[in-house]
């Protein structure tokens, strides 16, 4: 069993060949379902909803405005990470992210890549 963490679980069974060379017989990672993360389905529904173009505001304000529009809990902890990890996805559809610090304090800003609309920006410790 491989444990870590920043890592999924995972099991490995490992057995040696005839020349004495580890071979991997099973692997818990090739019998799993990828579960879909909509975290940027979540972000495109708001920011549509609202009609913004621009969201800025640290991860805590950001996971409470998304978990508020979309009716499910979003952790602050993860966000930054689901982000990352669907960043293909968001830019797919026309949204882009980054993260920086400013005054020691880490802030999310989420933009729209190409919209020609009039958009409001949203502040989101407001989230207005």
């Amino acid at each position: 069993m491989i444990l870590g963490r920043d890592i999924e679980k995972r099991e490995l069974e490992l057995r040696r060949d005839e020349n004495n060379i580890w071979q991997k017989t099973f692997d818990s990672f090739s019998e799993r379902q990828e579960v879909r993360d909509d975290i940027a389905v979540i972000v495109q529904n708001y920011m549509e909803k609202e009609n913004h173009v621009f969201l800025s505001g640290e991860p805590m304000a950001v996971a409470e405005i998304l978990s508020d529009s979309c009716g499910e809990n979003i952790s602050h902890v993860t966000l930054l990470k689901r982000l990352n990890k669907n960043s293909a996805e968001l830019l797919e559809l026309g949204f882009s992210f980054k993260s920086r610090r400013s005054n020691g304090r880490r802030l999310i800003e989420i933009s729209r890549t190409s919209d020609s609309r009039d958009g409001k920006t949203g502040d989101m410790a407001t989230g207005k």
